[in-house]
């Protein structure tokens, strides 16, 4: 009767559990461990990334951090000298305008 009882489905699953529990557990703690690092690591990269680009904006001066364009302004072919202003320096000051407009969507907002 007894190795009827050890050899039916409840007694075989008693067994085999309390045989390699210690392992079992060890496996499913490893694995844990794992989906864990694996979940977290891109997320703390990440913010580590923010925090030093923070920390190097803030020990930059603002000077640096304005945004600068060089260019030459002169007569346009076509143009006479009695030219007026608009006509002279018109078409680059509605360009200079619109740059914020063709920046990139997270650079748009910060550009004034």
């Amino acid at each position: 009767m007894t190795r009827a009882s050890r050899l039916s489905t409840p007694g075989l699953l008693t067994r085999h559990l309390g045989s390699g529990i210690v392992g079992s557990l060890l496996v499913a703690l490893l694995i844990a461990a794992a989906v864990l690092a694996v979940a977290l690591a891109p997320r703390a990269l990440a913010r580590l990334g923010t925090e030093e680009l923070r920390h190097e904006l803030g020990l930059a001066s603002p000077a640096l951090l304005d945004l600068t364009g060089t260019g030459q302004l002169g007569l346009v072919g076509g143009l006479s000298a009695t030219a007026t202003v608009d006509e002279l320096i018109g078409a680059s000051d509605r360009e200079i305008r619109d740059i914020r407009d063709s920046l990139p969507s997270p650079l748009k907002e910060h550009v004034g």
